[in-house]
Order: C-alpha cells, then sequence, then structure tokens
C-alpha cells in the first residue's frame, strides 16, 4: 500500500514538473505538442532501458544493474540542479 501511495505522489510531482516547464519553454498554442512529444520519448526511453538493462543483467549481476542504474539517476539529478527554467508563466492559465 505504501508502495502504491509512494508511486502515485512520484508520478503526480513528475507530470506537474513537466507541465511546468513545457508550459515555460514552448509557446501557448504549441504546449500539446510539448507533451506529446515528451511522453513519446519516455516511452521510447523506457523500451531502451528495458532492452540494455537486460543485457546488463544477463552479462552481470542485478547488482551491477541497480548500481547504474543509480550512477544515472545522480547524473541527472546532477544536471537537474544545472537547469534553469524561468518563471513568468503559472501552470493553469
Amino acid at each position: 500500500m505504501i508502495i502504491v501511495l509512494f508511486k502515485a505522489i512520484a508520478t503526480t510531482t513528475y507530470v506537474m514538473t513537466i507541465l511546468k516547464v513545457v508550459r515555460n519553454l514552448v509557446n501557448d498554442t504549441m504546449t500539446t505538442t510539448g507533451l506529446s512529444l515528451i511522453n513519446t520519448a519516455s516511452s521510447l526511453g523506457t523500451i531502451v532501458m528495458q532492452n540494455v538493462g537486460g543485457i546488463v543483467v544477463e552479462a552481470t549481476a542485478l547488482r551491477t544493474f541497480y548500481l547504474i542504474l543509480a550512477g544515472i539517476m545522480i547524473l541527472i539529478l546532477a544536471l537537474t540542479a544545472c537547469l534553469k527554467v524561468g518563471n513568468s508563466k503559472k501552470v493553469f492559465e
């Protein structure tokens, strides 16, 4: 039950963050297109990571795969810290 709660919170936070970034970076008329492109890239990334993950797990141990994923997440968090997004628009205008 707790995992479902955390998953819901993480998903909602992700969607609201993506919506905020897209609203600030893209013209108002292209917001839906921007969100669609992000969802498409996310889906394709999932497909690629599942295939790469399968190859890594078969070649090494599951622990190594989790360490690689942790490294990728740390890299993404470091890159996110450098990302500056304007705060000129509200999400629901």
